[in-house]
C-alpha cells in the first residue's frame, strides 16, 4: 500500500517537469514526464504561453520586413502607376513602372514616403509629358506636388490629393479653368499656377482656404473680376496677377496682410486702395490699366525712357509728376 502511494506521489511531482529534447529547423520539441491533471493543465499553460510567442514574434516580423521592403499602401501605388501611365510612361522617372507596386521600398524618383504613405511627389524639370491621371484624391497623404517646369497639357485635374499644403504646376501648358476642386484643399498653404495657357474667369472658390499664404496665377489669359473670396484670404502673404486680362477694381484686395502684389499687365481701372500704398505693389508697364494710389489715373502712356519697368505706388505718382 506504501509502494502504489509513493509511486503515485512521485509520479504527480514528476508531472510538473519539462525538458527541451531537441531544435529541429527552428521547431522546439518538448516532452512532459508523467500524468494526470496537473500536467494537463500545466501542458495547456504552456501552449497559451507559446501562442504568445509565436505572435509576437509574427508581429515583430512583419514590422521588421514592413520597413525594410517599404509595404507601399496599395491605393497609393495605384495612383502612382496611373500617373505614369498618364505621364506616357517616361524613362526620366527612374524606378517607377506600371506594374510596380511599392513605390515607397523601390526608391522611385521623386517620391518620398512616411512608412507605408506617398507624403510628397517633386518631380520638377524634367521634361514630362502627358497629363496626371484620374486618382490623385487616393493620395490622401500628400502634401506637395510639385510637377513645374514640364511640358504637361490638358485641364488641371479635378480630383487633386485632398491634404496638399503645396501646389506647384508653373510653367507647363494646361489650359482651361483653375477647377473649383481648389476649394477644398483646406490645408493649402502654396498654390503656383503661373506661366500657363490658363483662361476663364475665377470661380469664387477661395473663401475656405485660410492658409493660402502664396498665390501665383501670373502670365496666363485669365479674365473678368477679381472674386469677392479673395478677401477671405487671411494669410496671404504675396500675390501675383500679373499678364492676365483681368478687368475692374482691385478694392477686394485692400484688407488683406499682404506684403507683396503684382497687378501689372492687366485692365484693372479705379483707384490703389490706401492699404495698399505702404506695401511692394508691383504694376508692370502701367499703361496697360488705369490705377491709382490717390486721386488720379496713372496713365503712363508710351512710358518714359529709362522708366523702371516695375513701380511701386509712389515711384508711379513721382513719374506721373514728371510728365
Amino acid at each position: 500500500m506504501y509502494k502504489s502511494s509513493h509511486k503515485k506521489e512521485t509520479q504527480s511531482r514528476l508531472s510538473l517537469k519539462i525538458k527541451t529534447s531537441h531544435l529541429d529547423k527552428g521547431v522546439v520539441s518538448f516532452w512532459v514526464v508523467g500524468t494526470g491533471r496537473q500536467t494537463l493543465v500545466f501542458l495547456d499553460e504552456m501552449m497559451e504561453n507559446w501562442r504568445r510567442v509565436e505572435l509576437q514574434v509574427t508581429l515583430l516580423l512583419v514590422c521588421i520586413f514592413g520597413c525594410v521592403n517599404g509595404a507601399t499602401d496599395p491605393n497609393d501605388a495605384s495612383a502612382l502607376r496611373v500617373m505614369y501611365s498618364s505621364l506616357n510612361s517616361p524613362g526620366q522617372l527612374t524606378q517607377w513602372s506600371a506594374n510596380g507596386d511599392d513605390p515607397c521600398g523601390q526608391n522611385w524618383k521623386g517620391i518620398t514616403c512616411s512608412g507605408s504613405r506617398v507624403t510628397e511627389i517633386k518631380l520638377p524639370s524634367l521634361g514630362l509629358s502627358g497629363s496626371l491621371g484620374y486618382q490623385l484624391t487616393s493620395l490622401t497623404e500628400v502634401t506637395n506636388l510639385d510637377m513645374s517646369y514640364n511640358n504637361l497639357a490638358g485641364n488641371i485635374p479635378y480630383q487633386l490629393p485632398p491634404n496638399l499644403q503645396q501646389l506647384n504646376l508653373a510653367n507647363n501648358q494646361f489650359n482651361g479653368g483653375i477647377p473649383y476642386s481648389i476649394s477644398q484643399l483646406h490645408s493649402l498653404k502654396y498654390l503656383n499656377l503661373g506661366h500657363n495657357q490658363l483662361q476663364n474667369q475665377l470661380g469664387d472658390m477661395f473663401g475656405q482656404l485660410p492658409s493660402l499664404s502664396t498665390l501665383d496665377l501670373s502670365f496666363n489669359s485669365l479674365t473678368g473680376d477679381l472674386p469677392q473670396s479673395f478677401s477671405s484670404l487671411s494669410s496671404m502673404k504675396s500675390m501675383y496677377l500679373q499678364n492676365n486680362q483681368f478687368t475692374g477694381s482691385i478694392n477686394v484686395l485692400a484688407n488683406l496682410p499682404l506684403a507683396n502684389l503684382n497687378v501689372g499687365n492687366n485692365r484693372f481701372t479705379g483707384w490703389i486702395p490706401s492699404q495698399l500704398n505702404s506695401i511692394n505693389l508691383q504694376m508692370v508697364t502701367i499703361g496697360t490699366q488705369d490705377l491709382h494710389p490717390l486721386l488720379h489715373l496713372v496713365h503712363l502712356h508710351p512710358p518714359k525712357a529709362g522708366a523702371p519697368v516695375a513701380m511701386t505706388a509712389h515711384q508711379a505718382v513721382a513719374a506721373r509728376n514728371q510728365e
